[in-house]
């Protein structure tokens, strides 16, 4: 897949107090070839990291993700949200909020032990991956029942039945966007329930 020109993805390997951004993927590949080969070598972890390029070429870093995959899956979604991004995912992201905070979807519990587990701050974080996610979602149930999917209002009626969906890991971590489920496998799932 070819980035478009306002986003980057790098690879980063971590260790203890230091991280190594890549610029190419092969430096990455050999670094992570020599430290995987040496045994003295210090533990390490590895993510990678999506910016967000400005026209004057200088890059932001907006988000980590586990694998390749997953930071191409962000771009895309960005991407996707060319016409008006920061205004339709702020008002996503204010939906997601609202519902959260509401107690309106189907699994509160998910969302009240996240908040006293980890902080409101880290479920305030997690609103941006949800705004996206739940875009996708939508759009995908347009495509399947635009009637009943516009018949509902996205805020009030929409978004708590979509965030309905997410749950929490069968090894008890909170859900990465890795783990949302696909908008395609669920959309008609989340038809019947607006129903």
């Amino acid at each position: 897949m070819n980035l478009p020109d306002e986003f980057d993805i790098r690879p980063v390997i971590e260790m203890k107090a230091s991280c190594q951004s890549y610029a190419l993927e092969e430096d990455y590949k050999a670094a992570l070839k020599e430290l995987l080969e040496d045994p003295q070598s210090p533990s390490f972890s590895t993510f990678w990291t999506v910016y967000l390029v400005d026209d004057l070429g200088h890059s932001s870093a907006i988000a980590d993700r586990t694998s390749k995959e997953t930071a191409l899956e962000l771009v895309n979604s960005l991407a996707n949200l060319r016409t008006e991004p920061s205004r339709t995912l702020a008002v996503n992201a204010a939906c997601v909020w609202e519902a959260i905070n509401s107690g309106d979807c189907e699994n509160n519990a998910l969302w009240d032990s996240w908040r006293e587990d980890l902080g409101t701050c880290e479920l305030r974080d997690v609103v941006y991956d949800l705004a996206i996610w739940v875009q996708q979602v939508y759009n995908e149930c347009i495509r399947q029942d635009a009637e009943t999917t516009l018949d509902h209002p996205f805020d009030w009626g929409f978004v708590p039945v979509a965030l309905g969906f997410i749950q929490r890991r069968s090894d008890s971590k909170y859900p990465g966007p890795e783990h949302y489920p696909k908008p395609d496998e669920i959309a008609s799932q989340v038809i019947a329930k607006l129903l």
